[in-house]
C-alpha cells in the first residue's frame, strides 16, 4: 500500500487545503457572476426587440402619459381615435390600481418601449434575488434569471407580471419574522394582478401555525394595503 496518489491498490483521499477550497469558492463565484451579465446581456437585448406577439406595453405607455396629464381617472378612459390603431385602444385600462402608476413613473423618465421593457427586467432581477434567498441557493436564482420564459415575455414582450411577482416573493421572505408588512405586501401583488391572491391561503396558514397572535392583524394589514390604492383610483 502506497500513500501516493494514483499508485497502489487503495489511494488515500487528500484533504482539501484553505487554498484549494478558497480557489473554488472564487471559481464558483465567478461563474456565478458570468453566469448573470451573460444573462443580463441576452435580456438587454431582447429589450430592444419590438413586440411581436402583444401589445400590451405600448396601450400601458400611452395610458401612462394621459395619466401624468389628467391623473389616475383616465384608467377609464379609451384612447384617442388618433392611437385606435393600438391593441385594446378602445376598451378602458381595466388592470388594478398599480399597474398604471408604475408605468407612469416610466414613462415620466422616458416614456419608450426599450425604457418600460428594461424596468419589467430590472424588476425581475429582484425576483431572482428573492428566489435566491427564498431557497438559500443562489443558483436557483440564476436558473430563474435565465429562464427562457421570462426572458421573452418580460424583456421582449413586456409583459408586467414580474410586478405581481415581486410583492408575492417579498411576502414569502418576509412572512415568518414580519407577518404584517408581509399580508401588505401579498395585497400590493393582488393590487397588479388578481392572480396573486392564491397565495392568500397559505400565507395565513403559515401565520396561524407560526404567529397565531398576530393573525387578526395580518388579515387587516392585508386588508387595508389591498383597499386603499382601490379607494385613489376611484
Amino acid at each position: 500500500m502506497t500513500d501516493r496518489r494514483g499508485c497502489g491498490l487503495h489511494e488515500r483521499e487528500v484533504p482539501l487545503t484553505v487554498d484549494d477550497s478558497q480557489r473554488r469558492s472564487r471559481n464558483r463565484r465567478l461563474a456565478l457572476g458570468a453566469a448573470v451579465l451573460v444573462i443580463a446581456a441576452v435580456r438587454v437585448w431582447y429589450c430592444t426587440r419590438v413586440p411581436v406577439n402583444t401589445a400590451d406595453l405600448l396601450r400601458s405607455i400611452h395610458q401612462s402619459l394621459y395619466m401624468l396629464r389628467d391623473g389616475l381617472g383616465v384608467a377609464g378612459v379609451p384612447l384617442d381615435e388618433g392611437l385606435s390603431g393600438i391593441g385594446w385602444a378602445r376598451l378602458p385600462y381595466s388592470y388594478p390600481p398599480l399597474v398604471l402608476p408604475f408605468f407612469g413613473v416610466v414613462a415620466a423618465l422616458s416614456p419608450t418601449l426599450f425604457a418600460a421593457k428594461l424596468a419589467l427586467t430590472l424588476v425581475e432581477a429582484v425576483n431572482a434575488f428573492l428566489v435566491a434567498r427564498i431557497t438559500s441557493s443562489r443558483w436557483l436564482g440564476v436558473l430563474y434569471w435565465a429562464s427562457p420564459a421570462s426572458i421573452w415575455w418580460v424583456s421582449g414582450e413586456g409583459q408586467f407580471e414580474p410586478l405581481m411577482a415581486v410583492f408575492m416573493f417579498a411576502a414569502v421572505a418576509l412572512l415568518r419574522e414580519r407577518p404584517l408588512v408581509a399580508m401588505a405586501l401579498l395585497a400590493c401583488g393582488v393590487n397588479v394582478k388578481v392572480t396573486a391572491i392564491l397565495l392568500l391561503p397559505w400565507c395565513l396558514l403559515v401565520v396561524e401555525r407560526e404567529r397565531r397572535p398576530l393573525l387578526l392583524q395580518a388579515g387587516a394589514s392585508f386588508a387595508a394595503a389591498l383597499l386603499i390604492p382601490l379607494a385613489f383610483a376611484g
